[in-house]
């Protein structure tokens, strides 16, 4: 039977709870490198769920076991037959970071040296382009015509028993958050003069963009009340936060995590090692701080931060509050 925790050596304090070996920024060798940084976090924290959480782990053994199984002809097939919402969650491990990785979690991510880190493909920011990109293209419209929509009415049948089922065509009006306004980009100019020219007439672009919607509602197109764009801003922000984003009110893009947020998150992650992995009690993260740094007062946040904090920083863990 399978233990439910895979003990990983946490030993090496500067690497596996300071993670001080990530890649200096190359403007600021005081600051750490954005994108090694996130792939440190990433990284990491994933590699304490696989220790920690059983059903987490099962799931990346099997995703290593689908990936080798696609070496046979029709293994695909198979497993598109058995299950189409487990073999896209097998999909997204197999080709996702880090666990596309080959020798993920075996092994720190810090072990490696930067110029292999480097070659490791993860946008920290893709969630967002991808959305903007989308938002771009297709924007949030409805139909260009009123809507029909067919409404399934049940009344009763006066000459038999139960009720009958009518359907009858409503024409509706499309519900829409945008609108589409062309315009012309030449494809053979440096972009950073289109990007300069979309910039100084921004202001002619959201006047036609009004005209446009005068002329929609006209068509049949209802707009969203500032009350349900403020619900929708509510459900944008639990779908962002769920992903463990960080909304921006500037709807309808979140904007990505800052470096300090990356950086903090790691804070929270090298004392939850210490804690939850190793079992110290708090005096004794400080006294492994202070013989680290061989002088006091190193530990980078107070036992009450850390128990107010930690379950919003680190969500993907089970959380007990800690004494010292």
């Amino acid at each position: 039977m399978e233990s439910t925790k895979i003990p990983f050596d946490y030993s090496n304090f500067s690497r596996d709870i300071l993670f001080e070996d990530i890649q200096p920024s190359a403007k600021d060798k005081k600051k750490r490198d954005f994108i090694d940084c996130c792939k440190c976090l990433v990284w990491e924290e994933n590699r304490t769920r696989y220790e920690l959480d059983q059903s987490f782990r099962k799931k990346i053994n099997l995703s290593r076991y689908y990936a080798k199984s696609l070496n046979n002809d029709s293994a695909l097939d198979t497993w598109m037959d058995a299950s189409i919402k487990l073999t896209m969650e097998m999909e997204f491990y197999r080709t996702s970071y880090p666990f596309n990785v080959r020798h993920f979690p075996q092994y720190p991510y810090l072990k490696y040296k930067y110029s292999t880190r480097v070659k490791w493909d993860y946008d920290p920011t893709e969630g967002r382009k991808r959305y903007s990109r989308l938002l771009l293209q297709n924007g949030l419209t409805g139909d260009c015509v009123n809507h029909l929509h067919e409404i399934q009415k049940f009344s009763p049948n006066k000459n038999e028993k139960g009720s009958k089922r009518e359907t009858k065509s409503q024409r509706g009006k499309a519900i829409t958050r945008t609108v589409p306004v062309t315009i012309n980009i030449d494809p053979l100019v440096d972009p950073t003069v289109s990007k300069k020219i979309v910039s100084e007439n921004f202001d002619l672009v959201m006047s036609i963009a009004r005209s446009e919607k005068k002329v929609m509602e006209k068509r049949g197109y209802r707009f969203l009340s500032s009350e349900q764009v403020s619900e929708i801003k509510k459900l944008e922000r639990a779908f962002v936060e769920h992903r463990e984003g960080v909304y921006s009110p500037y709807d309808p893009i979140f904007k990505p995590k800052t470096l300090n947020i990356y950086n903090s998150a790691l804070h929270f992650l090298g004392l939850y090692r210490l804690v939850a992995c190793m079992g110290l009690k708090w005096h004794e993260v400080e006294n492994k701080f202070k013989l680290h740094f061989d002088r006091g007062g190193e530990v980078p946040m107070t036992l009450e931060h850390y128990n107010s904090r930690v379950k919003d920083v680190l969500r993907l863990f089970n959380h007990k509050k800690i004494f010292s």
